[in-house]
């Protein structure tokens, strides 16, 4: 199937990426794997039954012309040269930078308000604790908030050219496979980085329940060691997304980006109604020191989501 599946990618890679054209592609895909399934059925081998399939539908124009589908030209494809590519690289490093403190700043501001009474209560300070506590959080978005917002404008321009489709010229190719393998080490060194340190927050979250006079303080120290964590999974992680955005790999392959449109929408719905739900009930009970758990069990259960989708995507395929 994957040799069909290939075969079929190549075949509609010239072709504009509109709906009426890839919902062809996948039915006769299905058509080709019937066909294959009736040659395996007559006792071909499974090279035999690949080849009579792809010599059948080797050539699909009279199909194109009758959904007047015409082959993009290769003049009509936008060619990116290695210099947009390095600024495209160098803006994702700082775009990456910027939305890795963003997001430590909100779970600082999370660690901090979880603590604020205890913080407090050693200089003496025991009235608007709560005041005070929501304050520091919303200044904390505030700021995250900001360096979202002006990365993302800083991001747009040199990130646009790569947004639609599109060619690289054999330098910029080869500067883009030679940047990929040489930033390859560095990236699994920072995923490694990154995913032990959130895993050694757990030490604090679980000391917490049981040292009762540093509770908030230890679920604290965890949230602020999961901050640096994610910031050194988004910082690494963004420079390689644009390596691959510029090779069209992963997740920016035709497949990754279906994928990715639906657990995007899902993202974008689960995660501010998860913030929502975080301030009611924190403000509502005054139990931040208790309401943070909703992050790790939306985490994981966004996980799972996304996992599953893909596992589906791929069964289906």
């Amino acid at each position: 199937m994957h040799t069909i599946r290939t075969f079929l990618e190549n075949l509609f890679s010239t072709l504009p990426k509109r709906e009426d054209v890839l919902k062809a592609k996948e039915e006769l895909f299905e058509i080709m794997v019937e066909k294959y399934e009736e040659h395996k059925s007559a006792g071909k081998t499974e090279n035999e039954a690949i080849g009579l399939v792809i010599s059948d539908f080797g050539n699909i124009d009279e199909l194109l012309e009758e959904l007047g589908i015409e082959s993009k030209e290769e003049d009509d494809i936008p060619v990116i040269d290695k210099h947009q590519c390095d600024e495209m690289i160098e803006a994702k490093r700082i775009y990456g930078r910027f939305i890795g403190l963003g997001v430590f700043l909100i779970l600082f501001g999370i660690a901090v308000s979880a603590s604020m009474k205890d913080i407090l209560s050693l200089v003496g300070i025991s009235d608007h604790s709560e005041l005070m506590r929501a304050l520091f959080f919303f200044l904390m978005v505030f700021i995250a908030v900001g360096l979202f917002v002006f990365s993302g404008l800083s991001l747009s321009n040199t990130n646009k050219p790569f947004e639609s489709d599109f060619k690289l010229d054999q330098r910029a190719r080869d500067a883009m496979e030679q940047g990929i393998a040489t930033y390859q080490r560095t990236y699994q060194i920072g995923v490694f980085i990154g995913v032990m340190t959130i895993v050694s927050s757990v030490f604090f979250f679980v000391a917490s329940g049981y040292v009762d006079q540093a509770e908030s303080v230890l679920a604290s120290i965890g949230f602020v060691v999961v901050g640096l964590g994610v910031y050194r999974l988004v910082a690494n992680g963004v420079p390689m997304g644009g390596y691959n955005q510029a090779l069209k790999r992963g997740d920016y392959s035709d497949a990754g980006k279906e994928k990715d449109r639906v657990i995007d929408i899902v993202a974008g719905i689960v995660f501010p109604l998860a913030v929502i739900v975080y301030l009611l009930t924190s403000f509502l009970t005054g139990r931040w020191d208790i309401t943070w758990i909703i992050w790790p069990v939306v985490g994981i259960g966004f996980g799972i989501f996304a996992a599953t989708y893909e596992e589906i995507k791929k069964n289906r395929k």
